[in-house]
């Protein structure tokens, strides 16, 4: 039991220091864009190289994880990940695009080679408590510090579909409460819409790992592991890059729609430009031509801001709706697990 200790501690870290290098550029992001002067929309791009390398990661080092080891892949992750956050650095947009994609590699090694290791040493009975407390190591907020070890003990004594489903009703539940956010609503608000999203990821995350794990013989846990973390990695490629598609063209559309109200018939818009001329004009003493542009740009920009607003709103539908669908694979999970219990019982 002293080795799955150490291993657990160190595969803790390894998850806390990787997700905190994957997430480090895009919290920056506002003084990068700020720092070196690019477009805003570049911060997807970044996500989207980054995803690209996890993807291809992920499909492709099983094979080096079982020729070299869990360890010492876990140490060319850490290196590849510094190597690429030291490529940001620089500022310059090729290395940007490099520093993402070598960050995106060394990042992606983290979770297979945890589990893998982890999938060697633990004994089944408490594999779901082992799986969760390495999950504590993903920075995602406080919440998922508390939950996660509870988490594991309720996948201990409840069926993994039960709390599969229950995690995925409060994920859809958060993001349902998030599409009504708006710039009036108060922050501590918001904390608790996204606390009931990560107590539904708290839930589903460890009973996720331990079910897939459960599903193979002990000689294919490697290829088990490898093949899990495929797929969540493919799906993440995929899912950030059509969300950030989708937001892109939710932000046109509404721009476009609150674009087209802007008249001079419009009462409330009209009201606006005056009162925005008129303070411009007591507060600097601008000319009559920089007043009007003066105000016709923050009428711009709050038009652009709204739709933004309007389109991150109709992104938290669409990732509340596909939690929603992901249902039915658990269900069917649900299923296949009272058939097997019902077939042993017998």
């Amino acid at each position: 039991m002293h080795g799955l200790y150490l291993a657990l501690a160190s595969m803790t870290a390894q998850q806390t220091l990787a997700t905190a290098g994957r997430s480090t550029v895009p919290l920056i992001a506002s003084a990068i864009i700020a720092d070196i002067g690019v477009d805003a929309a570049l911060v997807g791009v970044y996500l989207a190289i980054q995803s690209v390398a996890g993807f291809l990661t992920t499909m492709g080092c099983g094979g080096f994880i079982l020729r070299y080891g869990a360890l010492r892949m876990t140490q060319v992750g850490m290196a590849a990940l510094g190597l690429g956050l030291a490529s940001v650095t620089t500022g310059l947009l090729p290395m940007l695009a490099l520093g993402a994609f070598v960050g995106g590699l060394g990042q992606a090694i983290s979770t297979p080679s945890s589990s893998h290791l982890l999938g060697r040493l633990a004994p089944p009975r408490i594999a779901p408590l082992v799986f969760s407390i390495k999950q504590t190591g993903v920075p995602a907020g406080l919440m998922l510090a508390f939950i996660f070890p509870m988490a594991g003990r309720l996948a201990d004594k409840i069926p993994a579909s039960t709390m599969i489903i229950g995690g995925l009703l409060l994920f859809s539940a958060g993001f349902a409460l998030m599409c009504q956010a708006d710039v009036n609503t108060t922050f501590w608000s918001l904390v608790g819409m996204i606390m009931i999203s990560r107590l539904g990821l708290g839930f589903i995350n460890p009973s996720l790992n331990a079910s897939s794990l459960k599903a193979v013989p002990p000689d294919k846990v490697r290829q088990g592991a490898g093949v899990a973390n495929f797929m969540r990695q493919l799906g993440g490629a995929f899912g950030i890059n059509l969300m950030v598609a989708f937001f892109e063209s939710r932000t046109r559309f509404h721009a476009d729609a609150l674009t087209a109200t802007q008249d001079w018939g419009n009462f409330t818009s009209t009201r606006l430009l005056t009162l925005v001329e008129q303070l411009m004009s007591q507060a600097k003493g601008l000319p009559l031509q920089q007043q009007k542009a003066g105000a016709f740009e923050y009428l711009g920009t709050m038009i652009e801001m709204k739709a933004q607003m309007l389109a991150f709103s109709d992104t938290f539908i669409v990732v509340g709706i596909v939690g929603l669908v992901a249902l039915i694979p658990a269900a069917m999970l649900s299923r296949s697990q009272r058939r097997s219990m019902r077939l042993a019982w017998k």
